[in-house]
């Protein structure tokens, strides 16, 4: 009788075991899955964006929806090429020429962003540093195709792409890349890269570390959530769905590797990428032609926006005797 109760009871504590078990494999993988459409889905609105779009069209704007205009037949404002990796995603970008130079500002948006907010940067180059201006969209933003957000680790290699179809079509271009954000982790990550000659300067705009540190201060500041269990169900979602590893994709395993002469600029009351990561970027950069710019007062992607000539005249300092 005994053994017929223990039995049972083993039968049901066993049961029950395995229920739990069951009930914890598929909660990982539907935190994970939350998160990847909460962070990584490029048509999930849920995470916002670095900047949005302002309903009344800035005057950077207007200028740059005029240039379009007078540049291109209405459609057919974008200029295509495909990546390389097995997705063979179709990406865009505006072209902004300037007949008769060398110079070329490839100019890169932030998470979830789009080139709307990267017309005052587009401008200033385009008008005072007299350059021609490509404006990518990355993966999964506005002209390119894509079902994932790279964050910077796939990008990286469609900016290769970029530079090789600039280099092609002017072989004597000097190459500058610029980025905000995502946009400036983006750019870390392409120093890293074997870059051709023509590239000469990066200026990085308070881009993050590394993809999972940047995850991480969002859960645990932002949301105010733990990073165990998230943090570990979202890289293995992000690697089964959009191929890449969320701790793989870092800026400063990158910027080990650079050559490239680097500004780096942070808002100090940056609490979206935190302040703390200028110095982590910058002392991580292998290349000793580097500088770094810390904006009093400036917010998240607002340097520019905060203390425009500051940025400006350290960004022409940065760049004089390169170009």
């Amino acid at each position: 009788m005994k053994r017929s109760i223990g039995k049972k009871l083993g039968i049901v504590f066993g049961g029950i075991g395995i229920v739990l078990v069951l009930a914890l494999v598929v909660g990982y993988f539907l935190i994970g899955d939350y998160f990847y459409n909460f962070a990584i889905n490029p048509k999930s609105e849920l995470f916002g964006a670095d900047s949005a779009t302002p309903a009344e069209p800035s005057e950077e704007r207007k200028w740059l929806d005029e240039f379009l205009a007078s540049h291109y037949e209405a459609g057919e404002e974008w200029t295509r090429i495909e990546s390389t990796d097995k997705l063979r995603l179709q990406l865009g970008a505006y072209v902004l020429p300037r007949a008769g130079s060398h110079r070329w500002v490839v100019t890169v948006h932030g998470y979830r962003g789009n080139n709307a907010e990267m017309a005052p940067y587009a401008k200033r180059f385009y008008e005072d540093e007299r350059a021609n201006v490509l404006m990518p969209a990355l993966r999964g933003h506005e002209g390119s195709e894509g079902e994932y957000i790279g964050m910077g680790w796939h990008d990286r290699l469609d900016i290769l792409a970029w530079i090789a179809w600039i280099v092609e079509r002017d072989p004597d271009a000097v190459i500058v890349l610029h980025g905000v954000s995502m946009g400036g982790a983006t750019v870390m990550m392409t120093t890293g890269e074997t870059l051709p000659s023509n590239v000469v300067a990066a200026i990085e705009d308070c881009g993050y570390t590394s993809v999972y540190e940047q995850f991480e201060h969002v859960l645990n500041d932002n949301l105010g959530l733990p990073s165990f269990p998230v943090m570990q169900s979202a890289g293995s979602m992000v690697k089964w769905k959009a191929g890449y590893g969320i701790s793989e994709a870092s800026s400063l395993n990158q910027l080990r590797k650079s050559k490239t002469p680097t500004l780096f600029i942070h808002g100090e009351e940056d609490e979206f990428v935190p302040f703390s990561m200028l110095d982590q970027v910058y002392d991580a950069c292998a290349c000793e032609d580097k500088e770094k710019l810390a904006v009093p007062a400036a917010a998240h992607a607002e340097s520019a926006a905060t203390a425009p000539e500051l940025y400006w005249k350290t960004v022409r300092s940065f760049l004089s005797g390169r170009w």
